[in-house]
């Protein structure tokens, strides 16, 4: 049996959830610019930005899909560490043992700040 597509690929009870939803749209988006705004008057910056961020972020446009990609609204965290090219030198001599690791010399960059 497969999934059935379009509009009947729901639970009935999560239809419904939709549909109410959508009935309330205008009156939960004119809620958030209201928590924005006192937000804003109270100086509380990082509450008004996290409710901005979230409303840019699941806006529909006008054919019902996200105006921004979710993927560029969550961007992908890299790993910190060296962002300058490594350069590693080495010196090997004919008829000496090698040292099972070679030395490592580690070459940061500062800032003159």
């Amino acid at each position: 049996m497969s999934r059935p597509s379009g509009p009947d690929r729901y639970f009935p009870k999560v239809k419904e959830a939709r549909e109410a939803l959508r009935e309330k749209a205008l009156a939960i988006l004119d809620k958030y610019e209201e928590i924005i705004q006192k937000a804003l008057e109270a100086a509380d910056y990082e509450t008004a930005a996290k409710h901005t961020q979230w409303l840019i972020e699941h806006m529909p446009n006008e054919a019902g899909e996200r105006m921004i990609d979710s993927s560029a609204a969550n961007p992908k965290q890299i790993e910190s560490g060296p962002v300058a090219p490594t350069i590693q030198i080495g010196i090997a001599l004919g008829g000496v043992q090698q040292p099972a690791l070679p030395p490592v010399v580690e070459v940061v960059d500062v800032d003159p700040d």
